[in-house]
């Protein structure tokens, strides 16, 4: 094997890669070098649009109480995500991101549901990873 040849190899596998990323329905790609000299392909997908999700935030000292109306939204694909910095709610017609003004920690999420009204509490501190809530069908 010569140099040419293994340099041939490494652009053919990038490009399936990349290729392999676009056949994935992403609009296209985002091609980065990490410090190490390794390729990175990124998806670059369409963003959702914002959805009307009618909510408020209490700061109860040690935790947050979100309070969310989700009557209007399909039940069975609707899905909440806490993360350090707030909560994604997300359906097919698209999603909607509520902050937090402190960092919370993920693990100690509870939720309640009642006709439709989505309470969620969650306690601060640091925290890290996501919470995903779905709803029982």
């Amino acid at each position: 094997m010569t140099m040419e040849d293994d340099l041939e190899r490494y652009f053919f596998q990038v490009f399936n890669r990349m290729m392999s990323v676009l056949n994935s329905g992403a609009m296209g790609v985002k091609i980065s070098i990490d410090s190490d000299g390794n390729v990175k392909i990124d998806p670059i997908r369409p963003r959702k649009r914002k959805i009307y999700v009618p909510f408020e935030v209490i700061d109860a000292g040690e935790e947050y109480v979100v309070t969310l109306d989700v009557r209007n939204l399909p039940r069975r694909s609707t899905v909440l995500r806490v993360t350090p910095g707030g909560l994604y709610v997300s359906t097919p017609r698209g999603e909607r991101f509520i902050y937090f003004e402190e960092q919370v920690n993920p693990k100690t999420v509870k939720m309640e549901e009642r006709n439709g009204i989505v309470e969620i509490t969650v306690k601060k501190g640091r925290g890290e990873g996501e919470k995903v809530i779905r709803f029982p069908r």
